[in-house]
């Protein structure tokens, strides 16, 4: 038996033996698929289902119900043939005692370029499962094609204002230890509004992500979603590790759909947003991301239902030293990055996403983008500040250090300063299947990228003005 195998035997041995004085056990070794309380879901994607000349490999099922919608969302790779060859020949879910059949319903990006990452598959079911398991049959004329099982938790996820997704992260050896700023990350993000996390977890994660995520996961502040990456025909040449990337930003998407009213799908843990004085003073609070994503759509003379994205830049900043929280670093290249933006996107609005925008919205919905002067993302980013250029000193965040420093105290019951060390790996994990994708040109301005559309009368792009008044 081998050493893993070993570990995850006695593991298992330790949570039948202690039941729940060990609920957070799963904990105590990284590479292994013990499971939580707080486990929404641990995806095991489906063997793959010949079609014709293709092959099926979906990624992850997604059970959706609420608001008069019953469907299982099923993630695929994008590929143009796979989605021709869909379109052209019927394909079918249907319950294993065959008393329900339908057909399923194709989703692709309406944006082109780099961000045809994923397309979805929507299998219309009649019921919600009181267990939330599902096991679904695909069909196509000739006959099956395969199965899926699936099983969300019920009755996990409560409804939020704002959610945000962490994705699968790691510590890139020769960087400064992303283990160390997601404690700061979540700390930040939790004291201005947002409600909950999703966090992504798979085998072989460097095992102080896991310390970190603990007492979130105890306090009911996150939930965890472990997935098992799979290399199709689709994803190996765009690398691995990115198509991962857009799958989560999918499969969150779709958790999330009934849950939240705004979800933050690809923030990233080095990216903190910052909402800037000359905003209208109704934007402001100590929980103000609970409440903006409405705002800035009412400012814009726009319900929600309207409104399927808010798009923000960023700013590159120099990293701060360790044990420095990330916060106190103040230069900053003086424009703002030439990098396609990220967002925050209406879950009930929105179909398919991608890193930087939406990509298959509500027909009628827009995205709006936030000027710099409202609202804004410090992207510490850069760890030599030769990488800044023109640059210039910028302390809108400083204050907030001595709260994230005492949030943390009381989370983990111990300074920063100590914690820090704590958290800084002697050595970091392998990342498993990182290939180099292409080469993107990613110089081009964030509604540039976006006006790439298959169909320009799809997509509205409503640009705030600064110096917005109250509504």
């Amino acid at each position: 038996m081998s050493l893993q195998a070993l570990v995850a035997l006695t593991l298992s041995l330790v949570l039948a033996v202690t039941g729940s004085d060990c609920e957070d056990a799963w904990l105590v070794q990284a590479r292994t698929r013990a499971r939580s309380p707080r486990d929404l879901a641990v995806v095991e994607p489906p063997a793959p289902m010949p079609w014709g000349h293709l092959e099926l490999q979906f990624l992850s099922a997604i059970p959706v119900f609420g608001n008069g919608t019953n469907y299982i969302a099923l993630l695929h790779d994008y590929n143009e043939s796979l989605w021709h060859y869909a379109n052209e020949n019927q394909l079918f879910c249907a319950s294993a005692d065959g008393s329900h059949k339908a057909a399923f319903k194709l989703w692709r990006a309406e944006t082109v370029m780099i961000s045809q990452m994923i397309m979805a598959f929507h299998c219309p079911w009649p019921q919600e499962a009181a267990d939330g398991a599902y096991h679904l049959i695909v069909q196509s004329n000739e006959g099956v094609l395969g199965e899926v099982r699936t099983r969300q938790a019920p009755n996990l996820l409560g409804r939020h204002e704002t959610i945000a997704c962490i994705n699968v992260a790691w510590n890139t050896p020769g960087m400064k230890p992303t283990s160390t700023r997601a404690p700061q990350w979540l700390e930040y993000n939790l004291m201005h509004g947002v409600g909950h996390f999703l966090l992504y977890t798979q085998d072989g994660m460097d095992q102080e992500f896991l310390q970190v995520y603990r007492p979130y996961l105890q306090e009911g502040l996150a939930t965890r979603i472990h997935i098992t990456p799979v290399k199709t025909q689709f994803n190996t040449s765009r690398g691995m590790h990115y198509s991962t990337q857009n799958w989560v930003a999918n499969d969150c998407l779709y958790r999330a759909k009934h849950h939240a009213r705004w979800v933050m799908p690809t923030i990233d843990l080095d990216e903190y947003l910052v909402l800037k004085e000359s905003a209208p003073p109704a934007w402001h609070g100590p929980h103000f991301m609970a409440k903006l994503w409405d705002q800035v759509a009412a400012n814009a003379s726009k319900t929600r239902d309207e409104v399927h994205a808010v798009m923000l830049s960023r700013y590159n900043f120099l990293i701060s030293p360790a044990p420095e929280l990330e916060v106190t670093s103040t230069l900053r290249q003086r424009e703002v990055a030439p990098l396609c933006p990220k967002y925050v996107l209406n879950p009930d609005a929105v179909n398919l996403a991608f890193v930087h925008w939406p990509t298959n919205w509500a027909e009628g919905t827009v995205s709006l983008v936030l000027p710099k002067d409202l609202a804004s993302l410090n992207h510490y980013r850069f760890s030599e500040e030769k990488y800044l250029g023109e640059e210039m000193r910028d302390e809108t965040l400083v204050p907030e250090a001595p709260a994230i420093a005492n949030a943390l105290r009381a989370r983990f019951r111990k300074p920063w300063e100590e914690l820090v060390l704590e958290l800084t790996p002697t050595a970091a994990a392998h990342v498993p299947d990182v290939d180099v994708p292409q080469k993107v040109d990613y110089s081009a301005r964030a509604w540039t990228c976006f006006n790439a559309v298959r169909d320009a009368s799809k997509v509205e792009i409503v640009h705030l003005r600064g110096g917005l008044t109250d509504p």
